[in-house]
């Protein structure tokens, strides 16, 4: 090789390096413990910008949430029906839940003998025929999910107790 081409090589190679640092930066700045090192690999650091969409979506996120917070205190009378209407739709949902969890109680409360008789998720506990004349059938696999799904929602309505301060 001669000087000719060497230089250009060296070139690319430092300024290879200051981007390298300048991208490590670029994580850093984003306080939100993302962290890219100078000798990460080019696949690596193409996550940066996926980080960077997800760090500046939240922080709109945030200010929208700010400036719905300011309107209701200043009384705007847009923000208060707002927050009304946000709140009549949650104890609907509540509501719903509530009859979820009463609908899947027998059914989680039956996974207990079913489980105590070793029966395995694909095992058919319980077969009907309905008027059609075709076959309908529960699986262990069924109790099994209730049962699951009924300790994640006591699990999170305790966890947003405790959040709240509650005591249940």
């Amino acid at each position: 090789m001669t000087k000719e081409t060497e230089l250009p090589a060296v070139k690319v190679e430092v300024e290879n390096e200051r981007l390298r640092h300048i991208v490590s930066d670029c994580a850093a700045a984003l306080v939100s413990g993302a962290f890219i090192s100078p000798k990460a690999s080019v696949e690596f650091m193409e996550g940066l910008p996926k980080e960077i969409s997800l760090v500046v979506s939240g922080l709109r996120s945030r200010i929208e949430e700010l400036e719905k917070a300011v309107a209701y205190e200043s009384g705007d009378p847009d923000a208060i029906n707002g927050h009304r209407a946000l709140f009549k739709r949650l104890h609907a949902a509540e509501s719903r839940c509530e009859d979820l969890v009463k609908a899947l109680e027998p059914f989680s409360k039956f996974a207990g003998p079913v489980f105590e008789r070793n029966f395995n998720n694909d095992d058919p506990v319980d077969t009907i025929t309905d008027s059609d004349g075709e076959q309908v059938t529960l699986f262990a696999r069924d109790y099994f999910a209730a049962r699951a799904a009924l300790a994640s929602h006591r699990k999170a309505s305790d966890d947003l107790k405790e959040a709240e301060g509650v005591r249940g």
